[in-house]
């Protein structure tokens, strides 16, 4: 059975995923924080890893643990994220850059990695017309969380044949 860790699985999007992995027969990690709740996470066929994505040495302490009893995932869909926040400063894209580097540090880099982004990355883009935003509009944020999503895209994008998509 092939494996996915999805972060940020307590939120709205993440719970979603883990209900889709589940009917797709994955063996299902829903990483969260350990002040998450898991009020929509109730199948017993959850496993759960506690991800400290803010503090690298605890982030390197917890995936090798789980590599050490599990290996590495299949497959990783990165959907934690902060969405607001009181200090513009918390919203930093290197908590994505940790993630990675740590995954491959630890030679954890799956098969796939999927980045869940925004159109915030875009900002007011098209709002003359209101027509639909197309993939090579140029992207030009206007809040701290479009701009940190575009500067762990831009991270991601430049990893040498790092396995990655991202959903925007």
């Amino acid at each position: 059975m092939e494996s996915v860790l999805i972060t940020g699985a307590s939120g709205f999007i993440g719970s979603f995923i883990v209900e889709e992995a589940l009917k797709r027969r994955f063996g299902v990690w829903a990483g969260i924080r350990s002040t998450s709740s898991k009020k929509y996470l109730k199948n017993r066929k959850i496993h759960f890893l506690e991800l400290d994505f803010a503090h690298p040495n605890e982030l390197r302490a917890q995936l090798s643990g789980h590599k050490g009893t599990y290996n590495k995932f299949d497959y990783i869909i990165h959907c934690a994220g902060v969405t607001k926040c009181s200090d513009k400063k918390t919203f930093d894209y290197l908590q994505t850059k940790y993630f990675i580097d740590t995954l491959k540090a630890l030679n954890m880099v799956p098969k796939q990695f999927i980045y869940i982004s925004t159109l915030s990355v875009f900002g007011p883009v098209r709002e003359k017309d209101y027509t639909p935003i197309e993939a090579d509009d140029t992207p030009a944020p206007n809040t701290a969380y479009g701009f940190s999503k575009l500067k762990a895209e831009l991270y991601i994008q430049s990893i040498p044949g790092f396995p990655y998509v991202i959903y925007r």
